[in-house]
This record gives structure tokens, sequence and C-alpha cells, in this order.
């Protein structure tokens, strides 16, 4: 699925949110300027984390989502960009 068809579908969840912040893996870095562009045209403000303490912004690995979590309370919701089989 091409990332502009995966942010068209994921719209609907984000209509009552304004501050989004963004965050993916490493296999996903290279969308976000464009899902960056995306959603700013859709009229979200985006907001996308960087401690330093991973190698690029916006970047989860593992445990470490401090990225993310450093924007926490500048954002209403977070999108997530990437793919995969998650089991619990």
């Amino acid at each position: 699925m091409s990332v502009e068809e995966a942010i068209f579908k994921a719209m609907p969840l984000l209509d009552n949110y304004k501050k989004i912040g963004l965050a993916t893996s490493v296999q996903h870095l290279q969308t976000l300027d464009q899902v960056r562009e995306l959603l700013t045209l859709a009229g979200k403000t985006i907001v996308i984390g960087d401690t330093g303490k991973i190698a690029y912004p916006g970047q989860v690995s593992g445990c470490n989502y401090s990225n993310a979590k450093s924007i926490a309370d500048e954002v209403e919701a977070f999108l997530f960009v990437g793919g995969g089989s998650f089991m619990h």
C-alpha cells in the first residue's frame, strides 16, 4: 500500500484532532516528509519528536519511543507510519 493511500484511509480517524504527532520505524523514515505534507494540506499541525537518543527524528525503535514521548504533551493524537504483523 502506498503511504498516500494509507494516510487517506487514516484521515477519518484523525478528524477530531488538530495537532498530530508522527512516529515511524526506520524502514519508513523516507515517508515522513510526504506524510507531514499530506496532513498539513488537510489542516493538521504536525509535530515530530527528536530527543537525540535515536538516529532520526520521529523514529521509534523497539522499546525506545522517546521521540514520541517527548512530544506527548504537545499533541492530541499520534499517527504511526509502519507495517508488519504485531502479536500480543
